[in-house]
């Protein structure tokens, strides 16, 4: 399995947990599973964007250059991404229920709107400019990157 591939099935795993998310916050009943599932998602969503940032996207810029529009809209949307993540810890910890919940469906939608633009652009420009040996090459790195991560 090369790179691409590998963080294409790792948004579905993404996409199931947030699934799983809505499901617990929208009884908010109890605050406890939805801080363990939320560190769970936390993690996978900080280590695939890391996947991305160190792996995929250095690739891409020694093919298009760092002014290509597609990776800086992505790497714009990472950041903010990572903002909402942050967002969600922090009331979470408050035990702020209401805009738990907002801020929850926000992360949902900026994901999916995200994971579509990754699948649908972004990989399919990296098949077509990153060489196949070099896309498995970074997928065994990827391997190394979730076994060392201690989000």
């Amino acid at each position: 399995m090369n790179l691409v591939e590998r963080l294409y099935e790792e948004h579905s795993g993404i996409n199931a947990k947030i699934e799983r998310l809505y499901d617990v916050v929208e009884t908010l009943d109890n605050i406890d599973a939805l801080k363990k599932l939320f560190e769970e998602l936390n993690k996978e969503i900080l280590i695939h964007l890391r996947e991305e940032e160190e792996l995929l996207f250095p690739e891409l810029v020694k093919k298009m250059g760092t002014s290509a529009t597609s990776l800086q809209l992505i790497l714009k949307e990472h950041e903010e991404i990572k903002t909402l993540l942050k967002e969600i810890n922090n009331l979470i910890l408050e035990g702020n229920k209401p805009k738990i919940f907002s801020a929850v469906h926000s992360l949902g939608a900026k994901l999916e709107d995200h994971l579509k633009k990754e699948n649908n652009l972004l990989y399919s420009i990296a098949h077509e400019f990153i060489d196949p040996e070099t896309l498995k090459e970074k997928s065994r790195l990827a391997v190394k990157i979730r076994q060392s991560t201690n989000i």
